[in-house]
């Protein structure tokens, strides 16, 4: 049935009760308990509703339709396949308007900046001016701000939620908060699940939520109800996965309660623990503590004294090349990415001799030698009688760093690894164990049991010879006096001890789930 051009199926739904429809456009319940059919029409002819449908009966307004099956083959159409659906665009007249949402997906997905769609209309017409496509297309910025997101959003979200209903298999949810530039809190929350549709594991966004406070309860109160609202089994989430904040404790806690009070029959998450990646990541920070504390300012220092100065890049790029030395720049060391101090240590034990001989040659004249905290802290670690015991510090650091890279790096994936994480977390502990414990101390310790070896008994330590720090720091600590050596020796043993407590303590080698996981290992299946 029509009435101004429109299906009434476009705007009509069925109300609060059989005997009332419901307009969506007007927000509005239509009584049809009289005369029925006359009474939609008659609703429909009204200047209200006329108004309010006017861009949909439109022919310059394009339409949105999300199917699961094959996409139409008419000239009219065009299709994207996203996430397993059809994301259709339809219009009766322009076909313009279906390239339009193909530009507004290849932005989204590309995160492409919004002011890159004005004027691209012109640009196109400009370009193939014999294009009746080409003439039709009209995006700008409002316009592309508003189909992505109370268009093709919505559409995308009701794909993830269906597949993960007809999945009907026990799924996981991912949170982690963060303070972004606005100065909110927000929290953003994904699905593992088992995807029919891809017949694989699939990892989904689901949808943000911005707080000023964020209580436990309030956070788990606000992932409950959009759940909850788009018919999400609640009863099958298993498990959530977590950083370590204790709010994330009271967290999980609440929201356990509410989905039991829903579902009765639901037995609690699977407790695999809080995220592993922050331990081991922290782990090497608490040894930086004991010694290295002051190569993370080095690393960010060297890297401000070039960053803003065109000249000393020019006098450095000539050093490099003079020297023979790598005409590589200093990479930027930051505290919240994840062992980023590692890079930023290679490339100093790179440019090595050119940095010593760069800032000696800077603080020659002391009327031009520049005047910042930067230079003076970088001249004051890198003069003669430093500049060894420097690079004692920097070898040392650069040999262990790829022990703590190597586990960050294998879990930073979307691809299932919770079989991994027990045995990758105790042979991640146990090499660091073996550079400076005695074998006999280890010997028969694996899981659980290296939690109770004492890394502090110097009984159960290795003799200075027997340490392993790498061949490059042991030819640089041959460069230092006897106190200066036995100095770096003390650090050398108080970073590993430091960073093997933090590991035993924080580490989840009790978790027998985590550990059982592991029969899901292809490799132990032989």
């Amino acid at each position: 049935m029509h009435v101004n051009n429109q299906s009434v199926s476009e705007w009509c739904r069925k109300g609060k009760d059989d005997f009332h429809g419901y307009c969506r456009f007007c927000d509005t319940d239509i009584k049809c308990d009289n005369s029925g059919k006359a009474q939609l029409l008659q609703h429909a002819k009204k200047e209200k509703h006329k108004q309010a449908t006017k861009h949909v009966r439109s022919n310059n307004q394009a339409k949105l339709l999300v199917t699961a099956g094959a996409p139409s083959t008419s000239s009219s159409s065009s299709s994207n396949r996203t996430s397993g659906a059809n994301v259709i665009s339809f219009n009766y007249n322009d076909t313009s308007l279906s390239a339009e949402i193909y530009r507004l997906a290849k932005m989204a997905s590309c995160n492409f900046s919004l002011c890159s769609a004005d004027h691209i209309g012109d640009t196109l017409k400009q370009m193939f001016p014999d294009s009746k496509i080409a003439a039709g297309f009209n995006l700008s910025r409002p316009i592309a701000s508003y189909i992505i997101g109370e268009g093709l959003a919505p559409c995308f979200k009701t794909v993830i939620i269906d597949d993960v209903k007809k999945s009907n298999l026990p799924f996981t949810m991912h949170f982690d908060e963060t303070t972004t530039a606005r100065v909110k809190k927000q929290m953003d929350l994904t699905l593992r699940y088992w995807s029919p549709t891809h017949n694989e594991v699939w990892v989904a966004y689901y949808t943000s939520l911005f707080f000023g406070h964020a209580e436990g309860a309030k956070v788990a109160s606000r992932m409950f109800s959009p759940m909850k609202d788009d018919g999400i089994p609640m009863g099958k989430l298993i498990a959530l996965a977590r950083d370590g904040p204790n709010v994330n404790k009271t967290i999980l806690n609440e929201l356990q309660q509410m989905i039991k009070d829903d579902y009765p029959q639901f037995a609690g998450f699977a407790d695999i623990g809080s995220c592993v990646l922050h331990v081991v990541h922290n782990a090497f920070g608490k040894g930086l503590e004991k010694y290295g504390k002051e190569v993370d300012q080095l690393c960010l220092d060297l890297h401000a004294i070039f960053k803003h100065s065109a000249a000393r890049r020019e006098d450095y790029q000539q050093l490099q090349f003079d020297m023979g030395v790598e005409l590589h720049t200093f990479q930027q060391h930051t505290e919240v990415r994840w062992l980023s101090i590692g890079p930023a240590i290679s490339r100093i034990m790179e440019q090595w001799d050119a940095i010593c001989q760069f800032i000696r040659d800077l603080g020659k004249n002391e009327k031009t030698a520049p005047k910042t905290i930067n230079y003076k802290r970088v001249a004051a670690m890198l003069t003669e009688g430093e500049k060894d015991a420097t690079k004692v510090l920097l070898e040392f650091l650069k040999s262990t760093f790829p022990l703590f890279e190597e586990f960050l790096t294998l879990f930073q994936k979307s691809t299932p690894t919770i079989h991994l994480i027990y045995d990758s977390m105790c042979l991640t502990l146990l090499k660091v164990m073996r550079r400076f414990l005695k074998p006999t101390a280890l010997e028969g310790k694996f899981g659980a049991t290296l939690g109770s070896v004492s890394c502090e008994d110097v009984k159960l330590q290795l003799t200075d010879n027997e340490l392993v720090i790498g061949d490059q720091t042991r030819k640089a600590l041959a460069c230092l006096n006897p106190a200066k050596q036995r100095l770096a020796i003390l650090g050398i043993t108080a970073f590993y001890v430091a960073t093997v407590s933090h590991l035993q303590t924080r580490l989840h080698l009790g978790y027998k789930l985590l550990r059982d996981l592991g029969c899901l290992n292809p490799l132990k299946w032989h």
